[in-house]
């Protein structure tokens, strides 16, 4: 092939491509009926869809609140308790401290108890009793 058939074979292709590029089909009317439809039906599920993506917009932001919410109660009960906490170990210092000084005196009491019956019974004149009249007594005592 010489350079002016494959020259005259690339324009005759040319022509065949732009020509049936530019012829339009003619859509009979039941296709444009149905694309109608299904424009209406897309029109219908993208505004179902927009009002869900509202609905779950409005609902997300309420979460949002209801978290920051819980979020700010969730510290306030954590500072209370803290205080609380620190209250009662300073209460529990303060009583361990009262119990440790009632202990401290409680032992004093008892030693100097100790020793007062210690000195009423070194103060005691020792006297042998007769066994025999605390047993007399103790029968008459009981008629």
């Amino acid at each position: 092939m010489n350079a002016s058939a494959k020259s005259f074979a690339f324009c005759a292709v040319v022509m065949l491509g732009l020509y049936g590029c530019a012829k339009t089909p003619l859509a009979p009317a039941g296709d444009e009926r149905s694309a109608r439809e299904k424009l209406q039906k897309i029109e219908a599920e993208h505004q179902a869809v927009v009002a869900a993506r509202d609905q779950f917009r409005q609902k997300s932001l309420s979460l949002e609140q209801e978290q920051a919410r819980l979020t700010q109660d969730l510290e306030t009960l954590k500072a209370n308790s803290a205080r609380e906490l620190a209250s009662l170990n300073d209460q529990l210092k303060t009583r361990s401290a009262e119990r440790d000084t009632l202990q401290v005196q409680y032992d004093g009491f008892r030693k100097n108890i100790k020793e007062l019956i210690g000195q009423a019974e070194a103060s005691l004149p020792v006297s042998p009793t007769p066994l025999a009249s605390t047993s007399a007594e103790g029968n008459v005592a009981r008629n």
